[in-house]
């Protein structure tokens, strides 16, 4: 069986354009691991580009699980296979292997960034208790918390509400999120977090997440989160509008 699967992929190799999926296939059967692990890579990135994310993350896992990787390449292939997974709409499944690469002594700050993630993609998926206790663990980095109460997240709305004030709307559509600091981008993903995760469970977390997005969208200039923003400002002021005054 295995001279078999040999000879079949030594004969896809030949053909002008061999399908990743099956000569992986084949040369697992052959016994050679580490060409199998090759083409289901290959097989991955080419689901990816389909946009055919479930099916390349089971590629990912093949890839990873037959070859002998080493530290940088294995650490590419969960990446790629996160991202693939949370592209899926699988973020129950991808938070785990966001939070497993965040444990493997990557820079800090790329480290916080994929535990925000990973609390994203828990809150979205309703996994409010592990989203939330992730969440808080990056938002004490930078001395910042959820706020619980209604009186709390009136506070910092109107805080965060008088900077956003003070500092204006305008903004330079030159720029983009890349020229905000690598802080001020975490910084970023943090309240998106927030205010994705909250918007339709708990407004009262939010607090003054929104504005403090809107202002830093401002800051990096970008259009398409300056509207985000704006949206979001505006549908969080009339939530938050006292009874009396809609009436």
């Amino acid at each position: 069986l295995r001279e078999r699967h040999g000879a079949l992929a030594r004969a896809l190799e030949d053909t002008e354009a061999p399908d990743p999926e099956r000569l992986s296939r084949h040369f697992e059967g052959a016994g050679r691991w580490i060409d199998a692990s090759r083409s289901a890579e290959e097989a991955a990135r080419l689901a990816d580009e389909k946009l055919a994310f479930e099916r390349a993350a089971q590629h990912y896992r093949r890839a990873l699980a037959l070859g002998n990787h080493d530290a940088e390449s294995s650490l590419t292939l969960r990446s790629r296979l996160a991202d693939a997974l949370a592209n899926a709409g699988l973020g129950w499944e991808a938070a785990p292997e966001y939070l497993s690469i965040a444990e493997t002594g990557i820079p800090r700050l790329e480290s916080l960034k994929l535990k925000c993630r990973a609390a994203r993609l828990l809150l979205a998926t309703g996994y409010f208790e592990e989203g939330c206790t992730i969440l808080d663990e990056v938002l004490a980095e930078f001395g910042m918390r959820v706020t619980t109460t209604p009186w709390g997240a009136l506070t910092s709305m109107a805080y965060q509400q008088a900077l956003l004030a003070l500092r204006g709307t305008t903004f330079d559509e030159s720029k983009r999120a890349a020229d905000l600091s690598p802080e001020q981008q975490l910084e970023l993903d943090m309240c998106w977090a927030i205010m994705s995760g909250f918007k339709g469970t708990d407004i009262t977390r939010i607090g003054g997440y929104g504005s403090k997005f809107l202002r830093l969208a401002l800051e990096s200039g970008d259009p398409a989160l300056v509207s985000i923003g704006l949206s979001d400002e505006s549908i969080g002021k009339i939530m938050i509008r006292p009874k009396s005054a809609s009436t």
